[in-house]
């Protein structure tokens, strides 16, 4: 039996959902200037709630948390010195991850239509081949590929709405919940269906070389 696809779990999630979705705004966004929305997502993976810049990247954020392949987050987790060509830029990743095969994985988040850009496709796709040569993973997540159906992240906010969050300590870090409320959203069939379609978004995209994902962001802009 041939195995389903990312778009096949997302709309079975969404059916599952959609009936009981009601639209809500996302937590703690602070806008500033159109559409540019910033805020701070409270990760179980991470020892503090993660800054966000964007929607696009909270989307992220909700991804990689629901995923099992990501074990520990981190937003911006460093300034980057990129050389190449005898010419050097900095550049900051938008997140990072850690496997629990501790590989470090550096993530951009871009809408698809930055790649009809030269000069950040260039860009890019030298920060992919330096990091390559030092032995790091670096990967693009497009907005195409966070939004492989209508609603999933309605769905996910909802999940992740529904599950017993941290709360800050008095020294900003976030208390551990006991393992029985923390774990029991974790387990019900939802929940494993949406990490089942996370986990296949993220390893499609870790799969995928430079050039695969320039080509993905340009054909999802054709249809």
């Amino acid at each position: 039996m041939p195995k389903p696809t990312l778009r096949a779990i997302a709309s079975a999630l969404i059916s599952l959902f959609s009936p009981r979705i009601k639209p809500r705004p996302a937590r703690n966004v602070v806008t500033r200037r159109g559409k540019t929305s910033r805020g701070y997502f409270p990760s179980r993976k991470a020892s503090a709630p993660l800054k966000y810049e964007s929607q696009l990247e909270l989307m992220a954020f909700r991804a990689l948390e629901i995923a099992s392949i990501p074990k520990k987050l981190n937003a911006q987790p460093a300034r980057l010195t990129i050389t190449r060509g005898g010419q050097s830029f900095r550049y900051t990743p938008d997140i990072c991850f850690t496997t629990r095969w501790r590989e470090t994985i550096f993530v951009e988040v871009k809408p698809d239509r930055k790649f009809l850009d030269a000069k950040t496709k260039a860009r890019l796709r030298a920060v992919t081949e330096a990091l390559i040569e030092e032995g790091t993973q670096f990967i693009v997540l497009l907005e195409s590929d966070l939004k492989p159906d209508p609603g999933f992240h309605d769905v996910l906010e909802r999940l992740l709405r529904q599950r017993p969050w941290r709360k800050p300590s008095p020294s900003g870090a976030q208390e551990d919940l006991p393992t029985d409320s923390a774990d029991e959203c974790e387990t019900n069939a939802d929940w494993q269906l949406a990490r089942a379609a996370c986990d296949a978004l993220i390893k499609r995209v870790m799969a995928r070389d430079f050039l695969q994902t320039v080509a993905a962001a340009e054909a999802s802009l054709e249809v």
